[in-house]
């Protein structure tokens, strides 16, 4: 489920070019705890994507 050095330019309104460490697909509510302890457990920054143009 976690993906390594991802391309985000599909993810993004604007289609800029960026890479990303980590990238976790969720499903449902196991996979975003697992995802979610993963990052914990790395010490890594969590930035959820989702399907809107902006997040604030």
């Amino acid at each position: 489920m976690i993906e390594t050095d991802i391309d985000l330019q599909p993810h993004n309104t604007l289609a800029i070019s960026a890479r990303s460490a980590h990238f976790a697909r969720v499903q449902n509510l196991d996979q975003l705890r697992e995802a979610l302890t993963f990052a914990r457990t790395q010490k890594l920054p969590i930035l959820p994507l989702g399907g809107v143009a902006m997040l604030c």
